[in-house]
């Protein structure tokens, strides 16, 4: 079964959220792709991440997984006041 969902809640309101339904279309479990794989995502996401986050990425072991994603759908409000 490849079906996966992934759900990023807001955090000053957990009622606010947006979840993924998703497939998993490859698995990649080479370790050396997979830390690759994270610290191009922390150079995506922090223009110059600090050496000790790039060596504790790869210092741990790791799996890639591709996702096809097949619905987004929003849970999203204003929060409560």
């Amino acid at each position: 079964d490849r079906r996966c969902a992934l759900a990023i809640a807001n955090v000053a309101n957990q009622m606010s959220w947006v979840g993924i339904s998703a497939e998993v279309v490859e698995v990649d479990d080479d370790p050396a792709r997979a830390v690759d794989d994270i610290v191009a995502l922390a150079h995506r996401y922090e223009a110059r991440p600090s050496a000790a986050t790039l060596d504790a990425f790869r210092a741990q072991a790791r799996i890639s997984f591709r996702l096809r994603i097949l619905r987004v759908h929003d849970h999203l409000r204003a929060p409560d006041l």
